[in-house]
This record gives C-alpha cells, sequence and structure tokens, in this order.
C-alpha cells in the first residue's frame, strides 16, 4: 500500500516517462516535477529500478481491478463485454506508450516481462474467452480463430507515437477509440451481434 506522497510521486514520474521515456528522465527531473527533493524519493525507493518496478505494478494491479469489474458487471452480453475490455486495453496506451515498452524491454527486462506476462494471462484470455462465447451464442462468427482474432486486435491497437491517430487533433480521442473497436468487432459478428453492438454503441459515450 502506497502512500499518497508516493503515489503522488508516481503519477509524476509516469506523466515524465510516457513524454520522454524511461531512459532518458532522471531522478532529478522527476523530484523537480514533483517539487520534493531527491532525498523524499530516496527515502520511498532505493534506486530508479525500484521506482519503475513499483509503478508498473501498481499499472497492471490497476487494469487487472478494472478488467475484473468489466468481466463482473457484464455477465452474458459478450457485446458488451468485448467492447469494454479492448476499451480498456486501449486505455493502457496512457500508461504504456510505445516509447516505455521499448525502454522496458531494453533496460527494466524483468519489468517488461512481467508487463507481457500480465497481458498474456489476463487481456488475451478475457478477449479469447468472450470470443468463443459469443460463437456459442451467436453473436460472432464461428469461422475465426478467436485467439489469433485477440492477437491481431491487441497488436494493431499498440500504434507507435508516430503513426497513432490521435496525431489527428481533429478527431476526439473517444471518437478514435469508438471506431476502432468498431472496426474490429463488425469485421468478426453475426448479423445478431452487429445489432446488438450498434445498440450499445448508441446509447453508450466513449
Amino acid at each position: 500500500m502506497y502512500s499518497k506522497k508516493q503515489r503522488y510521486i508516481l503519477r509524476t514520474a509516469l506523466q515524465l516517462f510516457r513524454v520522454y521515456g524511461l531512459r532518458s528522465v532522471t531522478m532529478d527531473e522527476i523530484a523537480q516535477a514533483a517539487g520534493v527533493s531527491k532525498k523524499t524519493i530516496y527515502q520511498f525507493f532505493h534506486d530508479k529500478n525500484e521506482m519503475v518496478d513499483a509503478l508498473y505494478e501498481k499499472i497492471t494491479n490497476v487494469l487487472a481491478h478494472r478488467l475484473k469489474k468489466i468481466q463482473q458487471s457484464t455477465g452474458g452480453d459478450v457485446i458488451q463485454r468485448y467492447i469494454q475490455i479492448n476499451a480498456l486495453a486501449m486505455g493502457a496506451a496512457n500508461y504504456v506508450s510505445n516509447k516505455v515498452l521499448s525502454d522496458l524491454k531494453k533496460y527494466y527486462s524483468d519489468t517488461y516481462e512481467n508487463f507481457q506476462i500480465f497481458s498474456n494471462k489476463k487481456f488475451v484470455p478475457a478477449i479469447t474467452q468472450c470470443i468463443e462465447e459469443g460463437k456459442s451464442s451467436g453473436h460472432f462468427l464461428p469461422i475465426f480463430n478467436s485467439k489469433l482474432m485477440t492477437m491481431v486486435c491487441l497488436s494493431e491497437l499498440n500504434f507507435s507515437n508516430e503513426t497513432h491517430p490521435t496525431q489527428m487533433p481533429q478527431i476526439s480521442e473517444a471518437s478514435i477509440n469508438k471506431q476502432l473497436i468498431q472496426h474490429f468487432l463488425y469485421g468478426i459478428t453475426t448479423s445478431t451481434g452487429k445489432a446488438q453492438a450498434e445498440k450499445y454503441f448508441s446509447k453508450t459515450q466513449f
């Protein structure tokens, strides 16, 4: 359990990491941005490695909690569950950009491996199971391999900073998220599934 000040320092570090990457941000810069001394930071975190570990452990815990809530709240509604889980996966980009992932892989391999394990053990099975249930209920087309479709979808949602559609300021991020999920969802659903998806999209704000 982190103290209020620890959480604030971690949030500040995350903001810097997202913009500049993990490698280039120094503890001095984190301290300055957080308005605390570097000595204060070292009271909570032995070094930058420990801070990065703590930050991404907290992020995976938050994502796991939100994923569980989605699974519990949507019940047997596979379309709503698929949409919400993919929206959560897209929202994870707020925590882990491609620049951050690259630095994790190069310089914080243990943390990177743990994050990949989290994705493979949480997001992939959750979406795959959703598609499988949707096949049985007649909402998803049975011709597709569920896990393959899950992997393709998650891979395509992982944009580089240069090509991410949020670089198009005339389109809101919410609209982008909605259209991308529609793009993948409509390709693998039956007419019944599409109709249910349209009903959900018409009454839900992203």
